[in-house]
This record gives C-alpha cells, structure tokens and sequence, in this order.
C-alpha cells in the first residue's frame, strides 16, 4: 500500500488512490450483464413467474439481505462439507480434487462477480468427473447434464441472442454447476466405500485379523 509513495510524488499517489476509491463506490453494487450465478436464476424466475416479456434487469443492483444470507449459509455447509472429507478420505490426491471441486462449485454459484470466463475453472473438475465413469452409476445424468450445460449452452457467443427468446438459457452456467454439486455430494461417499474394497481385496494374508476378515479371500 505504502510502495507507490517509493515510486511517485504523494500528490500523484494519492490522486490515484481517490480515483481508484470512488470507482470502487460507483461499480460496488452494479452488475454486468455477463454475470451469471445464484443471483441470476433468481432474477429470470421472478420474471418468468411475473409473465414479463422483456429482458431480465441482469444490471441490477445485488441488494438482498436473504440472498446474503444464504451466500454465507452455503459458504459455511461447503467448508463444513469440506472438513468431513478430511476426515473420510485417505488419499491426498482424492481430496485435494473433490475440496477443489466443492470450493469452485460454490465461488460459480455464490462467489461474487461471476461471469461467463470464470466458469473456465470448473473445466478440469468437469472432465475428472465425467471420467469416473465406475463411481455411482446412478448419479451419471448428473454429470452427464452438468457437463453440457456447462461446457456448451451457455457461452457469450449464444447468450445475446437468446437473452429476449429464450432467457431461460442465461441459468445454464449455475444450473449446471448445481447439478454438478449434487453429484459431487453423492459421488464421495460411494468413492469411499469402493476405495474401502479394493483395500480391502488386495491386503495379503499375513495382514492382521479385521484385514483379513474384509478381503474375505483369507483361510
């Protein structure tokens, strides 16, 4: 903070330090039109639910004490989410990549300022998931959903022309990234019982009496 003073007169530090302040004040609540998270479901269903024919107001200033609320609810449920992986998964790498993935999830959908490029983050995570092809069978459309509304709806080339006909499609990025959240919620319990397994089946037999007892292939 002090280095600039190092650099330049205090008179021209100063200047900029104001200008930079007061576009702070000015840009604080305004919201781009490629915004798109939480907030942006919540404003095209309230238009659809008021029968609205117009664009939805995505310049909008963010002031909702209830959509803070629930900013901070959710912040508190991935970091508590987070912590219980910890202590479930034993693989470092495995950890690493489902925190990782929890805590992009929830900057997508809850962060502030979250435009169109930012969803780029969530590539790598997208594409480790849809690779788990032998975890949870049952959550594969979720991934499945997740990676094509992602990855290919909802890009800047198609939104300006489907923000009047379809607005709908502007909630591709958070639904997507929801949906992807559920899966990751399922995904980690049924990776740690199929991890337990295989553990399990390849213990030797001069292992101790419980390991041999859950490999079940020990005399």
């Amino acid at each position: 903070m002090f280095l600039p003073f190092l650099t330049r007169r205090p008179d021209i530090v100063l200047d900029h330090y104001r200008e930079w302040l007061s576009q702070m004040a000015r840009t604080g609540s305004e919201r781009w039109p490629g915004f798109r998270d939480g907030w942006t479901v919540w404003l095209v269903l309230r238009d659809a639910l008021q029968a609205r024919a117009t664009v939805p107001a995505l310049r909008e200033p963010l002031i909702s004490g209830v959509y803070r609320a629930i900013q901070l609810l959710t912040a508190a449920a991935a970091l508590g989410w987070c912590l219980w992986q910890k202590r479930r998964i034993d693989d470092p790498r495995k950890l690493t990549t489902v925190v990782l993935a929890m805590g992009l999830a929830w900057l997508m959908l809850f962060g502030p300022a979250v435009e169109h490029a930012t969803y780029v983050f969530l590539t790598p995570v997208l594409n480790w998931a849809l690779l788990q092809r032998g975890a949870w069978r049952r959550g594969r459309w979720l991934i499945g959903t997740a990676f094509v509304l992602v990855m290919f709806l909802p890009w800047a080339v198609v939104a300006p022309s489907v923000m009047e006909t379809a607005p709908v499609l502007l909630t591709a990025l958070p639904i997507g990234t929801a949906l992807f959240t559920l899966w990751l919620i399922g995904y980690a319990p049924i990776y740690r019982r199929v991890n337990q397994y295989a553990q399990a089946i390849n213990t030797p037999c001069n292992g101790s009496r419980a390991q041999m007892s859950a490999a079940g292939n020990c005399g």
